[in-house]
């Protein structure tokens, strides 16, 4: 990559950093632009002068033909909004900050397919959380994995959080006092209150104040965010995911092996049964953190089917 386009694309990442943009949506937007100013490399289009409005239509013309590398189809409408997402934004950038006037691209989203949301019952998520208390085999630390397990579960099942929103949580956050989960940096970088159970914030604070203190202790580490590893360093997207696996794994109910959920099952799990108990809909959008109240609905079409 020129170095021009390298420092536009750090330039770019901390303008988003300072702006309070969540990290995972950064990242995302990160490898979005790379491909974007390595496309317009092969063109020989070398210097953001040189960008024009038909070098960003073209880009996204490209994305509409190329094939998905994991199914061979064509890239979904959603995937697409993502790449018309960081051009729309990224012209504003170079309009407001880099006097490129020129650049007037306002990409049209497409409307995205309606996917269908697997959910999990109350009897397996119930069977989730008496699987945390099974043995964990090969561990140093398996009180360790015990509690955060079931911390992990409060926070993305009873609290309803994003796999990014739950990694963003810091200690501050659980407010035991309130009995409520903050979320600071929300999808648009918007913050919530997600009010808890009494059992929760049990469940929460209890590895708080317990294996995960000690872990800390013991490694002589620090950190503010309330998920570590066993380590005492943070948790990441990958470490959460396959702790979430092998809890899996240790689950005796057949059907949630044959349905093979990922943590984002357990957001949609809940937002059904709240709406299956009679929590009005605005609530729930709020509960989620959903900018629109069409978002939201999509779990009424679920409960009549």
């Amino acid at each position: 990559m020129t170095t021009e386009y390298q420092q536009l694309m750090n330039e770019y990442i901390f303008f988003l950093e300072t702006i309070g943009i969540a990290p995972a949506t950064i990242a995302t937007r990160q490898r979005l632009l790379k491909e974007f100013l390595l496309y317009l490399e092969q063109g020989q289009i070398l210097s953001i002068t040189k960008i024009n409005n038909i070098h960003i239509q073209d880009f996204i013309d490209y994305q509409h033909r190329r094939k998905n590398r994991m199914y061979g189809a064509g890239l979904k409408p959603g995937t697409i909004n993502q790449y018309s997402c960081l051009l729309n934004r990224l012209t504003t950038y170079l309009r407001d900050y880099k006097q490129q006037y020129h650049l007037t691209a306002n990409l049209r989203y497409q409307d995205r397919e309606y996917r269908e949301r697997q959910i999990l019952n109350c009897e397996e998520i119930a069977a989730l959380f008496a699987a945390t208390r099974q043995t964990v085999k090969f561990s140093k630390f398996p009180k360790f994995h015990e509690q955060r397990n079931r911390a992990m579960l409060c926070i993305y099942y009873c609290c309803g959080l994003r796999k990014s929103e739950g990694l963003s949580l810091e200690v501050k956050d659980i407010q035991t006092d309130r009995l409520t989960v903050h979320v600071r940096k929300g999808k648009g970088n918007k913050g919530r209150y997600i009010p808890t159970t009494p059992q929760t914030m049990q469940h929460l604070t209890d590895y708080l104040h317990g294996e995960r203190e000690a872990r800390l202790r013991d490694t002589g580490k620090q950190t503010e965010y309330f998920f570590i590893s066993e380590n005492g360093t943070v948790c990441k997207d990958v470490s959460m995911t396959a702790a979430f696996r092998r809890l899996l794994q240790r689950c005796t109910n057949e059907q949630i092996q044959t349905k093979q959920p990922g943590l984002h099952t357990l957001r949609h799990s809940i937002a059904t049964h709240l709406l299956q108990r009679g929590m009005d809909i605005t609530l729930i959008q709020q509960f989620l953190g959903h900018k629109s109240l069409d978002s939201t609905q999509i779990y009424t079409h679920i409960i009549n089917e």
